[in-house]
């Protein structure tokens, strides 16, 4: 039987089961062609239970670079030549031994993801990196036991410590200590909840486990497109909703995550706001429409910086050393900013910002009761400030997380809410 299709799974015999464990290494795009050598050579003292896995996206930049002729980029590894080579050789050199590895069909120490396996949940513009990541999630339990990323790309990095997949940056060292670096880090590899977005656990605190459903469905280019449909939060029952409206502090909030819609879609294709005017709609029904949009999308991109600016603050300890619960509504985020604000915020935004935090938690509620009641309690200026200071928080978290594709689909949604605003108050 082949090696390959044993991974991740058990083999029952009439005396025992016997699990097999296999740890996945997934290589990015510029570990494999700076460290081509290194891994060449760490492949042969990997252990039968560890293999280098190769997501698709990196055979197709692979494609891309090969006819790459800047030499000034990247210095090939070889201990005897250091010769400097272009990305367009590099590219090539590593094409030629994912081949030989490949064909080679008594070697399962190399491995690729099947193009089939890559989601389309996110349409074409979903980023390289988020193409990668989503490569480990799916290694687990599908091919292997645990999964370690091999990367010299921080953010991407940062983007799989947070889902709890451990990583190796800008390694120095030869091949074995290579090997036993992974599986030092294969060790610390903790299992994410691959619980729907609809079917939450509940937690104590703001950790990796309830971050990784959001950042997993609104990072760069996932934020919701603008809808004329009413929002579910239009569609409870006023009654109850009306009961929740009590200011809550911190330490009061509900430990369970936000759910995020899983509608998705391109902020690129937002209609312009005279496209979604319609006779049937009163104008006052479009202001509550385009605010419980922004509720959604402010709140999924606020959850997309929170853990990584946390986690550049603290470290792999922050979800401890924080101890701030999950929020769940926009007021609750300013809240947050509020209380962290000496800490961690200060150095973040801008600190006129701190000044406007009370002001905007009393309009963020007035925006919440409207959309739940149906029924717009607030003026076109109150609107106008809170909505420039919302763009600014975004814009600003963002830029710090280096997320600048989000920044630019939130500042191109607040401005189309803005004008909707504007015309029908």
């Amino acid at each position: 039987m082949d090696c390959r299709s044993l991974s991740g799974s058990s083999l029952h015999s009439n005396t025992a089961t016997i699990q097999l464990e296999f740890t996945a290494v997934v290589v990015d795009t510029n570990f494999l062609i700076s460290q081509l050598s290194l891994l060449k050579q760490s492949v042969n003292h990997m252990s039968d239970d560890m293999f280098l896995f190769i997501p698709e996206v990196v055979v197709q930049e692979l494609d891309g670079l090969k006819f790459n002729h800047s030499k000034d980029t990247l210095i090939h590894d070889d201990a005897l030549e250091r010769i400097k080579l272009s990305l367009g050789d590099c590219a090539r050199q590593a094409i030629q031994f994912l081949f030989n590895s490949l064909s080679d069909f008594s070697n399962n120490k190399v491995r690729g993801q099947v193009k089939s396996n890559v989601s389309t949940l996110y349409g074409s513009d979903i980023v390289n990196d988020d193409l990668i990541l989503q490569c480990c999630l799916q290694c687990v339990p599908e091919t292997a036991s645990k999964v370690v990323l091999l990367s010299n790309d921080k953010n991407l990095c940062v983007k799989a410590l947070i889902h709890g997949i451990p990583t190796i940056s800008d390694f120095k060292g030869n091949s074995q200590a290579l090997v036993n670096e992974i599986q030092h880090q294969a060790s610390k590899y903790k299992q994410q909840s691959k619980t729907n977005l609809s079917n939450h656990n509940s937690h104590s605190s703001l950790n990796q486990t309830s971050i990784q459903q959001h950042t997993t469905s609104i990072h760069s280019t996932h934020l919701h497109a603008f809808s004329i449909e009413p929002s579910n939060h239009m569609q409870q029952d006023q009654t109850h909703m009306m009961d929740e409206d009590v200011m809550m502090d911190m330490d009061d909030m509900e430990t369970e995550p936000i759910v995020v819609s899983s509608h998705v879609a391109d902020l690129k294709t937002y209609p312009v706001p005279a496209s979604i005017s319609s006779a049937l709609i009163h104008t006052e029904q479009k202001t509550l429409l385009a605010l419980a949009q922004l509720e959604t999308d402010w709140m999924a991109c606020m959850m997309a910086c929170i853990p990584v600016i946390l986690y550049k603050k603290y470290g792999d300890e922050w979800a401890v050393i924080s101890q701030v619960t999950p929020p769940k509504e926009m007021e609750q985020v300013i809240q947050l900013i509020d209380k962290l604000w000496e800490q961690v915020f200060c150095s973040v935004l801008d600190r006129n910002l701190f000044k406007q935090l009370g002001l905007n938690q009393r309009t963020a509620k007035d925006i919440r009761r409207s959309v739940r009641t149906n029924k717009l309690l607030l003026t076109r200026g109150d609107l106008t400030v809170f909505l420039q200071d919302m763009e600014q928080i975004a814009r600003e978290c963002c830029r710090w997380c280096g997320l600048t594709e989000d920044m630019e689909r939130m500042k191109q949604l607040i401005w189309n809410i803005k004008i909707i605003v504007v015309d029908s108050t």
